[in-house]
């Protein structure tokens, strides 16, 4: 039984690493995309794809993972980079493939399209406006999983009332390791106090006696506490 119990804590401490671990990146990637609107871990970018653009390389659904460029970075034709567009009135971070290249006045200018879409993207992208570029690394359905973790409910759901659960579960258990800890703690006293010959009923009763005692001094020393606040409020 002992070994079970304690198979079974180091499962759940496992757990509960693992959950503060996986919240924290989900946490640091949620707060980077609201700041900058790229989620960056370590230089790189999880995007959720939200068109079928760039079928058949990726679809509605997926997760894709971009590398943050760096400053300097330059890209060819065929390449495929994310950049900030604005589609049907709403702000996105679209991500297509270089299909030309132009210098003009010392400003490099990508010309993108969707391999997906019969015409080119509207606007050509300036070098500097490049946020990451296509790793070639897709997950094919993790970009819905990805947008519900990321989200208020999914966050709560699945990251936050999980630990609110363990939190709450670890306090009980520390408050019982407390109690058995007391148990044992008033049994060895009451050994040695009584080393004298106790059956084992009688040394039970009298470990219940030191811990009923040890509460009724907790008591009285409270109650001690209040009237002394008490008096100090009158005066």
């Amino acid at each position: 039984m002992q070994i079970l119990k304690k198979t079974l804590n180091i499962i759940i401490d496992v757990l509960i690493i693992v959950m503060l671990v996986f919240s924290a990146v989900v946490a640091g990637l949620a707060i980077a995309s609201r700041s900058d609107g790229v989620p960056n871990l370590f230089g790189y970018a999880p995007l959720s794809v939200q068109s079928d653009s760039m079928v058949p390389a990726f679809e509605s659904g997926d997760l894709i993972i971009t590398k943050v460029v760096s400053d300097g970075e330059t890209f060819d034709v065929g390449d495929v980079i994310s950049f900030p567009a604005t589609v049907d009135g709403v702000d996105v971070i679209n991500t297509h493939r270089i299909v030309k290249v132009e210098n003009l006045d010392n400003t490099v200018l990508y010309f993108t399209k969707g391999d997906n879409n019969a015409a080119d993207d509207e606007d050509p992208v300036l070098s500097t406006s490049v946020l990451a570029a296509y790793s070639g690394t897709c997950f094919k359905g993790l970009g819905t999983v990805y947008d519900f973790l990321t989200g208020q409910l999914g966050f709560f759901l699945v990251i936050l009332l999980p630990l609110i659960i363990f939190f709450i579960y670890e306090v009980i258990r520390v408050v019982r390791n407390l109690i058995a800890y007391n148990r044992e703690k008033a049994y060895d006293e009451a050994v040695k106090a009584n080393s004298g010959g106790l059956s084992e009923e009688e040394m039970k009763l009298a470990v219940e006696n030191y811990l009923s005692q040890q509460k009724e001094n907790e008591s009285a020393s409270s109650e001690k506490t209040d009237d002394s606040n008490s008096n100090d409020t009158e005066e």
